[in-house]
C-alpha cells in the first residue's frame, strides 16, 4: 500500500475542503442569523427635583413601565408608519435600574441592623431587541422614537398637564348647515385660542425649532382667524340669510331653544335651594360664641351644635391654619358655578333666539353663488385651521419633548448590540469544518490507497497489478499521446528458470524482491506495473529518449548492486523503450506494439546468455 502522503490527499480533495468549508460556514450562519438578536440600549435618568423620592413633578410616582405604554408604543407606530402589532413591540422593551454600589452597601448594612431600607432608583437602561428579520438600525431607530414619544408624554402628563383640544374636522361635514358648522369652527377655534393663550403666558420665550413658531406666534394666528375670518363667513350667512335646509334649522333652533329653557329652570331651583341653605348658613355666622366654641348660647341655643359642628374639621397646630374646607364654602362655590353656567347658557339661549329670528323672519335665499361662495369660504376656513392645526400638535409635542427631556434626560446616546457574533461563528466554523475536511480527505485518500491496493496492486511484487495496467492504459489511450512519451517493457528473463529449478516459492521471493527494486527505480519517472508472468510495463510522461536510457541504467545498476549483495537471488533483466517522437507513434497501443516487437528481438540474445548462466551454475553444484 503506498505511503502515507498528506500533501497528496489534501491536494487531491482540495475541492472537497472548499466545499466543506462553505457548507459548513453556510449552515452555522443560518443557525447564527435564526437565533440573532440585535438589541438596542440607552440610559435615562429623571432629574426632576423629587425623583430622588420616586416622585415625579407634579407628585405622582414615577412609573417606569409608561416608557413602553400602549400611549407611547401607538405614537412610535404612527410616528414611524410601522404595520406592526403594539404588543410586538412592547413585548420586546425593558427596563432595568442602575444602583451604585455604595447605594447596595449602605442596603445590605442596615438590613443587617434590621433598619427599613428605601431607595428610589433615578437611572435606568432601557432597551428594545428584535429579531434577525429586522436590521441593528431598525431596533436603534425605534427605541430613538419610543423615547422621545415618552418625554413627550411625560412632559405633558406630569409637568405641562394641559390637553391640547381634539382635530375638530366637522366643519366640512355636508350634514350640518352652513350656520352649524362655522359654529362648531368658531368654538374649536377659541378652544385652541385659550390653549395657546395660557401657554404663551406661562411659556413666553419657547419656539419649536420645527415649526418656527412661539405659543404667542400661534396664538396671534387663531385670534385672527376668530376676528376676522369667522366673523366674515357669519355675517355672509345671516345678511344673505343663506341655509342648506330651512325648515330643518328652524327645527333644531326651536328643539335647542326649549331645551335651554328647561335647564334654565332647572338651574333657578337649584340656585333658589342654595340661597336658602346659604342663608342659614350666614345667621348661624352671626352668632359669634355658638360659632367659635360650637357650644350652647345663654338662650340655650343649640342649632350651632348639628349646622356648624366641627366646622373646621383639620387644624394645624403649628400655624394655625385650616387643613379642609368647611360645608359653607363648599355650597359658595357651587352657587357661583351654577350661576355662571346660568349666564352663559342664558347668553346661549339669547343667541339661538336671534338667529331663529332671523332665519324666520327673512325669506330663504336661493342664489347658488351665495351658498357657493360660502361653501367656498368654509373649505378654505377648515384647511387652514387644519393646517395651522398641524403646526400647533408638532410645536406642543416638540415643547413636550422638551419640558419632558429636561426632567428626564438620556445619560448616553444610543448603541446596539449582537446577541450573537456572527462574523466570530463564521470564522470558527470555517476553522473548524477546514479541519474536519482535512480529516476527511485524509480518510478519504487512505480508503482509497486501501482499496486500490486491495483491487490494484499484486501481492507479490508490491506493484500495480494487471487490471490497474489495463485502466492506465485505457487512460493514454482516450486522446493522442504528446510528445516525449515513453514506454517500456521489463522482462524478468531468470523468473522461468528459478520457478523451474527452485518453485513456485522461489520464483514469489524473485518477484517479491524484483518489484522493490523496479518500484526504487521509477519513483521519479512514472507508472511502473506488473503485466503478469514474467513483464513489467511502464509509462513515463515528459521524459526523453535520454532520460530513458538513464532510467534504463539505473536499473541494470541496482540489479547489479542486488545481485552482489544477494548471489542466492539473481536477477536478469532485460528493457525495451518505445518513445513517441523518435518512433513517431503516438498511439499507445502502437506503440506498445513497437516495444513488444523490440523485446522479441532481444529474445535469441537473452536465451543464449541465460544458457551460458545456467551451465555456470550447473558446473557450480557440480564442485
Amino acid at each position: 500500500m503506498n505511503k502515507f502522503n498528506l500533501l497528496k490527499y489534501l491536494s487531491k480533495w482540495k475541492y472537497l475542503i472548499f466545499a466543506v468549508c462553505v457548507l459548513g460556514a453556510l449552515i452555522v450562519y443560518k443557525y447564527a442569523m435564526y437565533n440573532q438578536e440585535y438589541t438596542a440600549s440607552t440610559v435615562i435618568s429623571y432629574t426632576g427635583q423629587n425623583a430622588a423620592d420616586g416622585k415625579t413633578p407634579s407628585g405622582d410616582d414615577i412609573d417606569v413601565t409608561e416608557i413602553y405604554s400602549a400611549a407611547v408604543i401607538t405614537n412610535v407606530l404612527e410616528d414611524l408608519n410601522l404595520n406592526i402589532g403594539a404588543d410586538a413591540i412592547r413585548s420586546k422593551c425593558k427596563v432595568t435600574e442602575i444602583i451604585p454600589p455604595d447605594e447596595e452597601v449602605k442596603k445590605q448594612a442596615l438590613l443587617e441592623a434590621g433598619e427599613e431600607y428605601t431607595y428610589f432608583p433615578t437611572d435606568y437602561v432601557v432597551s428594545f431587541s428584535v429579531g434577525s428579520e429586522y436590521s441593528q438600525d431598525f431596533a436603534r431607530t425605534v427605541l430613538d422614537s419610543i423615547i422621545k414619544n415618552y418625554f413627550a408624554t411625560y412632559g405633558e402628563k406630569y409637568i405641562n398637564q394641559q390637553t391640547l383640544p381634539n382635530n375638530n374636522v366637522r366643519g366640512t361635514d355636508d350634514q350640518y348647515d352652513y350656520i352649524e358648522r362655522v359654529e362648531i369652527l368658531d368654538a374649536w377655534a377659541l378652544n385652541i385660542s385659550d390653549y395657546l393663550a395660557a401657554k404663551k403666558e406661562t411659556q413666553p420665550n419657547y419656539r419649536s425649532a420645527e415649526t418656527g413658531y412661539s405659543f404667542s406666534d400661534l396664538y396671534e394666528i387663531y385670534k385672527s382667524y376668530i376676528d376676522y375670518d369667522i366673523p366674515q363667513i357669519y355675517s355672509l350667512i345671516l345678511e344673505q340669510e343663506v341655509t342648506g335646509d330651512k325648515e330643518t334649522l328652524i327645527k333644531k333652533y326651536q328643539s335647542d331653544i326649549s331645551t335651554y329653557e328647561l335647564d334654565l329652570q332647572n338651574m333657578e331651583e337649584k340656585i333658589n335651594d342654595l340661597n336658602d341653605l346659604i342663608t342659614k348658613y350666614s345667621d348661624k355666622n352671626k352668632e359669634g360664641v355658638e360659632y367659635h366654641y360650637g357650644t350652647q348660647s345663654d338662650e340655650g341655643n343649640d342649632a350651632s351644635d348639628y349646622i356648624l359642628k366641627n366646622v373646621y374639621d383639620e387644624w394645624n397646630q403649628e400655624d394655625g391654619h385650616v387643613q379642609s374646607e368647611t360645608t359653607y364654602d363648599t355650597l359658595i362655590n357651587e352657587y357661583v358655578d351654577i350661576e355662571t353656567e346660568k349666564e352663559k347658557l342664558e347668553v346661549d339661549l339669547e343667541h339661538k333666539k336671534k338667529l331663529l329670528a332671523v332665519f324666520t323672519d327673512g325669506a330663504q335665499s336661493d342664489d347658488m353663488s351665495n351658498k357657493d361662495e360660502i361653501e367656498q369660504s368654509l373649505e378654505e376656513l377648515s384647511q387652514k385651521l387644519g393646517d395651522m392645526y398641524s403646526s400647533v400638535s408638532t410645536t406642543v409635542d416638540e415643547y413636550n419633548q422638551y419640558i419632558g427631556a429636561y426632567n428626564v434626560s438620556t445619560l448616553s446616546s444610543i448603541s446596539t448590540s449582537e446577541k450573537i457574533n456572527v462574523k466570530m461563528y463564521i470564522v470558527l466554523a470555517i476553522i473548524i469544518f477546514f479541519f474536519g475536511g482535512c480529516i476527511g480527505a485524509i480518510i478519504l485518500g487512505r480508503s482509497k490507497d486501501f482499496l486500490d491496493y486491495i483491487m490494484y496492486t499484486d501481492r507479490k511484487t508490491g506493484l500495480p497489478n494487471r487490471a490497474m495496467c489495463d485502466i492506465e492504459i485505457e487512460k493514454y489511450a482516450a486522446d493522442k499521446l504528446k510528445d516525449s512519451f515513453v514506454f517500456l517493457l521489463i522482462k524478468l528473463d531468470n523468473l522461468k528458470y528459478v520457478n523451474d529449478k527452485g518453485g513456485r516459492e522461489a520464483g514469489d521471493a524473485l518477484l517479491k524482491v524484483f518489484g522493490k527494486v523496479l518500484k526504487r527505480a521509477a519513483s521519479s519517472y512514472g507508472f511502473v506495473g506488473y503485466n503478469g508472468s514474467d513483464q513489467f510495463i511502464g509509462m513515463f510522461e515528459e521524459c526523453t529518449v535520454q532520460r530513458a536510457e538513464d532510467f534504463k541504467q539505473y536499473l541494470e545498476e541496482l540489479v547489479h548492486y542486488h545481485n552482489v549483495q544477494m548471489p542466492n537471488v539473481t536477477m536478469q533483466v532485460s528493457v525495451a523503450v518505445s518513445e513517441t517522437n523518435s518512433e513517431q507513434i503516438y498511439d499507445i497501443r502502437k506503440l506498445m506494439g513497437a516495444t513488444f516487437r523490440k523485446a522479441s528481438a532481444q529474445q535469441p540474445r537473452r536465451e543464449a546468455e541465460n544458457k551460458s548462466e545456467d551451465k555456470k551454475e550447473e558446473n557450480k553444484d557440480n564442485k
